[in-house]
């Protein structure tokens, strides 16, 4: 008895312990979360309630910090088996996922599952039938309790016994002229029905529209098809092989059913009733005979994807990269510092060849910083977190004294970038700096693309609300799957677009220019831009000088 009261005062050690403990972030409170399974997963023995009832409620409260989908994986995969019949009652509570997770890791005792399994909601009772380790007698007490398979539930027939039967002893035979009286009311309501809707004097109550589902648990056999649902769905997808319905899981659907692996954020598209119509993101994780270890299936979640949501996963995104981007910054502005200091000889003399590696080091310190500075300026125009500066520039001007000072480079290779730009053109609504750099990053990337002796031409032409610059890709570009792809690279070094090639810049010119109100694409080998003409009042020089233009054609 000695050892075992021994190691219950050193569980209830560390639980208190933990129970102290301070969570600052995600981090932490996965890490505590793990520790407090781990505690209070063991049998409950003779330790306090009061520390167990802690225990259950730093739990909760760490459930802020952790998604479900999180909790439930972390189930999972702690490697324990859970023996406290008063955690289990708590979690099957919690969320389906999480739920079903700790039903399946759960290792109780006979006794202790009968005293549980009645106080279990109906959807955890349910989990008890994907178990085949349990004795037949808690198969037994499912059936008492009206948890049978998974299929689908038996229509609902009235309760009327056909005459050819005889009832049961135990219940008393209605008499026969009340049944003739309880049909003749039916029939009689019947006719009235029909007359009214006949007739249309009957006044139709408009049904309620059913509000889309926006998520349900479900589990798939060894086939790919839905066996089981929530009570809510289920008549809706049961049956339904989940490789049908397009989308990645659409496309590969062999290998991943094959290879027992996860399914992480698989869209597909649903067609069928109101209510289920539309693209759903499914996560899944194989399940696993607990006394076998022979591969079962599937179980998993189903949420709708909206527009809403595709923006929260991309901010959320962005903000995990800013977060990096920042964590890098420190140590490269520190590293460049240091190496400015040396080259600079601020604390002394220093020799010539320690200078020159400081030099390079401080310039590749800076390169770094300014594709951080990319990353980041990417990262928040395509998350919407970022809005350019409002004004008007003449983009025709900014592109033309670019191209002029790309020339020198492009004589020494006999290439040429011909640009016209004879105007007058209206103003575009965007600030001067940030044309700029747009125009750049375009016009460096197809510059540095230019192969010896190519020739590519381009134009501006007014379009509707927009001024559009339109211009021939050089055949390196014009070849590329995808140019706005990371693994597209120029042909040259002596021009620049970017830190990280010229497929990089392109999107993050995509993405200014989407942001300006504009649009950047590329169709039948010609890159064109888009960029909203500013409000007429910006324009006067250019209206007077068309007024001019035409009032010279007149004279």
């Amino acid at each position: 008895m000695g050892p075992y009261i021994n190691e219950l005062m050193y569980v209830d050690d560390r639980l208190a312990t933990v129970l102290q403990y301070r969570v600052t972030g995600e981090r932490t409170a996965r890490t505590a979360y793990r520790q407090l399974l781990d505690l209070l997963g063991q049998a409950d023995g003779a330790r306090p309630t009061e520390l167990i009832r802690e225990g259950i409620a730093k739990l909760d409260a760490l459930s802020d910090w952790i998604s479900a989908t999180e909790r439930a994986d972390i189930l999972r995969h702690s490697g324990r088996r859970i023996r406290s019949a008063r955690l289990i009652a708590h979690l099957a509570q919690d969320d389906p996922a999480v739920g079903l997770a700790s039903i399946q890791i759960a290792r109780l005792t006979m006794s202790e599952w009968e005293a549980l399994i009645p106080d279990l909601p109906v959807r955890a009772r349910g989990f008890l039938r994907s178990r085949d380790d349990l004795p037949p007698e808690i198969d037994r007490l499912l059936d008492r309790l009206g948890v049978h398979d998974r299929a689908l539930p038996q229509p609902q027939m009235p309760d009327v016994e056909p005459e050819e039967s005889e009832p049961p002893e135990a219940v008393e035979r209605p008499d026969v002229a009340d049944r003739s009286s309880e049909i003749s009311s039916l029939v009689q309501r019947i006719e009235a029905f029909q007359q009214a809707r006949g007739s249309g004097s009957a006044s139709r109550q408009p049904t309620s529209p059913t509000p889309p589902v926006r998520h349900f648990d479900f589990t798939l056999d060894l086939d790919g098809r839905i066996d089981w649902a929530e009570d809510s769905i289920a008549p809706m997808v049961v049956g339904t092989r989940l490789e049908g319905l397009g989308g990645p899981l659409g496309q590969a659907p062999g290998p991943l059913v094959a290879q027992h692996l996860p399914l992480r954020n698989t869209r597909v598209s649903w067609e069928g009733a109101d209510v289920l119509t539309g693209t759903w993101r499914i996560d899944a994780e194989p399940r696993f005979s607990a006394q076998s270890g022979r591969f079962e299936g599937y179980w998993g979640r189903a949420r709708r994807v909206d527009d809403s949501d595709d923006r929260a996963a991309l901010r959320s995104a962005a903000d995990r990269i800013r977060q990096l981007l920042h964590e890098l910054r420190t140590p490269v502005t520190a590293i460049q510092g240091f190496a400015e200091v040396i080259q600079q000889q601020v604390f002394g003399e220093t020799p010539h060849e320690y200078r020159a590696l400081a030099a390079s080091i401080a310039g590749d310190s800076a390169r770094m910083l300014a594709g951080f500075d990319e990353l980041d300026r990417l990262s928040k125009l395509e998350s919407g977190a970022l809005e350019l500066d409002e004004g008007t520039c003449d983009f025709a001007a900014i592109v033309q004294t670019q191209h002029d000072q790309l020339q020198a480079v492009l004589a020494a290779r006999l290439a040429r970038l011909d640009i016209a730009s004879e105007g007058p053109f209206p103003l575009v609504a965007a600030a001067k700096a940030d044309a700029e750099r747009l125009a750049w990053r375009i016009l460096a990337a197809i510059t540095s693309s230019l192969g010896a002796g190519e020739t590519v031409s381009g134009r501006f032409q007014p379009a509707g609300p927009n001024l559009s610059l339109v211009v021939s890709l050089p055949e390196s570009l014009a070849a590329a799957a995808d140019i706005f792809s990371s693994e597209t690279r120029g042909t040259t070094g002596s021009i620049s677009s970017g830190i990280f090639g010229i497929g990089f810049a392109l999107r993050l010119a995509r993405a200014e220019a989407t942001a300006l109100g504009g649009g950047l694409q590329v169709d039948d080998g010609k890159l064109q831009l888009d960029l909203p003409i500013a409000v007429p009042a910006a324009n006067d020089r250019f209206s007077d000088a068309v007024a001019a233009a035409f009032g010279r054609l007149t004279t």
